[in-house]
């Protein structure tokens, strides 16, 4: 089938562990985007973590933020979706969490990701690649402080516990949506707050049925996305439950272009892709 609308994440998937996005990359996004096939970027990350990253790659200015609890346009603003969890859910999820694992610490991210407060000890778990802050400016927080709003997402940390085990406490409860990524960390959030639901929005927005989506990712957080889709596509190297559930696996990581291959060879695209030898690195995305 040929898609009318790509979905993908960002980290692990469309750029490269340096935070690129190389030439062939970018020029499949312009080809597909020529065809009127918008490719929008599904992240964790919060809004100002994904714009930049979005722009150098050419992907639709419709932006899936924060696993998607926001679905905005980067640059009029407008939002079509957003899921707030909120202060008692917040303060009963940490008190779970705390009394199952003793020491974790945590994050509120609020105001479409500008607000940023963290738990007194979370910024000596931290480093500037989590989430490109710096720890030592982070904004900590006492607990009546980090819940007094509705916000995006909760994240919970302890280094001695995987994502999986961190999360078991919370197991069932229907409230809650709990996922992770590839970073060491769970991320809560409220019902209505997944890519999938994000995916959505966006496709009805535009106009497009869900099977005629193709959809990329590498993570716990791309499985939803993956399975609404009408082609679920898994980047090799990623979460096992993610490549297993996929309907098909890129040809290649996201160190080699992975997506744009595979989304190349969907289209017909005729673009010469580089030898997966030989794949430079390109110049080092800040956020």
């Amino acid at each position: 089938m040929e898609p009318l609308l790509v979905l993908t994440d960002l980290d692990g998937t469309l750029i490269r562990s340096d935070l690129s996005v190389s030439p062939y990359t970018r020029s499949v996004v312009a080809q597909a985007a020529a065809r009127g096939i918008p490719v929008v970027a599904a992240s964790a990350r919060r809004f100002e973590g994904m714009r930049d990253i979005c722009v150098a790659a050419g992907a639709s200015p419709w932006m899936v933020c924060s696993n998607g609890a926001l679905v905005v346009h980067r640059d009029d603003q407008t939002v079509i979706h957003e899921a707030l969890l909120g202060s008692e859910q917040q303060r009963e999820a940490m008190a779970v969490l705390r009394q199952a694992a003793p020491g974790v610490e945590f994050v509120t991210v609020a105001e479409r990701g500008d607000l940023f407060r963290v738990s007194h000890g979370y910024p000596s778990m931290a480093q500037q690649r989590d989430h490109y802050i710096d720890p030592a400016q982070m904004t900590v927080a006492d607990d009546q402080t980090l819940t007094d709003r509705p916000v995006l997402k909760l994240i919970a940390r302890l280094p001695a516990l995987s994502p999986a085990e961190l999360a078991a406490p919370l197991a069932g409860d229907r409230e809650l949506v709990v996922t992770w990524s590839g970073t060491p960390m769970i991320e809560i959030s409220a019902p209505g707050a997944t890519k999938a639901v994000g995916m959505a929005a966006v496709a009805d927005r535009l106009g497009i049925e869900p099977d005629r989506i193709v959809a990329y990712g590498d993570g716990a957080n791309d499985l939803a996305m993956l399975r609404a889709a009408g082609l679920g596509v898994a980047i090799p190297g990623g979460d096992p439950v993610v490549v297993r559930a996929a309907d098909e696996v890129a040809p290649a990581d996201n160190e080699s272009d992975g997506l744009a291959r595979h989304l190349a060879g969907l289209l017909g695209l005729a673009v010469a892709a580089p030898p997966l030898q030989t794949l430079p690195p390109t110049a080092e995305m800040s956020l």
